[in-house]
């Protein structure tokens, strides 16, 4: 582990500022420290010399980006990009009887248009994951302001991966009356619109190393 973080990793400053409550968060507060920042390249590196070296079995199933737009660090604004509260709104949408908005909630990639072009590959899948979670989002707000036609046009028109998803929004919206539950959209509609925004971001394929964080599930036989 020591030998892989010499040759192939810089430690860079990071900080948990996300736990101090914003009213309470600032210059003095913050406390920053070095981490290594991994990417896919790297973990597979790691796990391969780990094979070699114990003679195991390890055999990488999946390894997928997380918290792309709702890192912990999306609402502090402390590494160079603006303040977003992705984060908080689909946290909430998961809490049981709380009401979200869906103001605030369409993604906008327009501040980082210029750091985009040297990572090309990262730049796309970060567009390819906005188009879907803001069609996602302008489907549920054309269901509330009852615009049929809209919906319609949303759903023949977006990539077949998530058709599926927002023909089954449409079909839960207008079926409200069937959930014996004092607030719909508390506790139906909000949980699955994040679960959907979740299964988004899981399907986007192998990592880049782009999300707060990296997910691998492997299998380890001797």
């Amino acid at each position: 582990m020591a030998k892989i973080l010499e040759r192939d990793q810089t430690m860079l400053p990071y900080n948990m500022a996300y736990l101090i409550p914003p009213e309470l968060r600032n210059k003095e507060s913050i406390q920053w420290f070095d981490i290594c920042y991994w990417t896919p390249s790297m973990l597979y590196h790691l796990l391969k010399t780990a094979s070699e070296k114990t003679e195991a079995c390890i055999q990488i199933f999946q390894c997928i980006d997380r918290s792309i737009f709702v890192g912990r660090h999306m609402e502090t604004g402390l590494f160079g990009a603006p303040s977003f509260n992705y984060r908080y709104q689909i946290n909430r949408f998961f809490d049981r009887d709380y009401r979200e908005e869906l103001e605030h909630l369409l993604v906008n990639l327009d501040w980082y248009t210029g750091h985009g072009k040297p990572q090309p590959v990262v730049w796309a899948r970060l567009n390819d994951y906005k188009e879907k979670w803001n069609w996602v989002i302008n489907l549920v707000e054309a269901l509330l302001h009852g615009n049929d036609i809209k919906v319609s046009r949303l759903i023949e028109t977006v990539s077949q991966d998530i058709s599926n998803e927002l023909k089954f929004l449409a079909w839960l919206y207008r079926n409200a009356h069937r959930f014996p539950v004092v607030d719909f959209w508390a506790s139906v509609m909000g949980p699955q619109i994040a679960v959907i925004l979740r299964n988004i971001e899981m399907s986007l394929g192998p990592a880049l190393g782009c999300g707060h964080g990296l997910l691998c599930v492997v299998e380890i036989t001797d």
